[in-house]
């Protein structure tokens, strides 16, 4: 399902989606980026990222779930990014990034 940035808002008020903190402002504003866009809310990158070592013999099945337990010390390298250094993801590369914001998806008992 595709929400709009309304449907969005909707469900962050009804507490079916979770985004601490939440994002402001909620409508574009002169001089301040709306972090709502048609159809996405964007989250901000914290300041690390990390991917997989290259030829590391490591299968996963994204349908199970735990795709952040492969991301260890000895797994893994890491970037710091900084300010107004732009990373660039290439086609085919997998990063693991972490948001300045925590979000959530509520289990709710849907009474079926």
């Amino acid at each position: 399902m595709i929400l709009s940035n309304v449907g969005i808002q909707a469900v962050l008020d009804s507490g079916t989606l979770i985004i601490d903190p939440e994002p402001v402002p909620r409508q574009p504003a002169p001089g301040i980026d709306c972090p709502y866009q048609t159809s996405a809310v964007d989250p901000r990158l914290a300041g690390e990222i990390a991917w997989l070592k290259p030829d590391l013999p490591i299968a996963f099945d994204l349908r199970r779930g735990g795709l952040a337990r492969l991301f260890t010390e000895e797994t893994t390298e890491r970037h710091l990014l900084l300010e107004g250094e732009p990373y660039v993801l290439e086609p085919g590369h997998l990063i693991l990034g972490k948001t300045l914001e925590r979000i959530e998806l509520p289990i709710t008992d849907t009474g079926s």
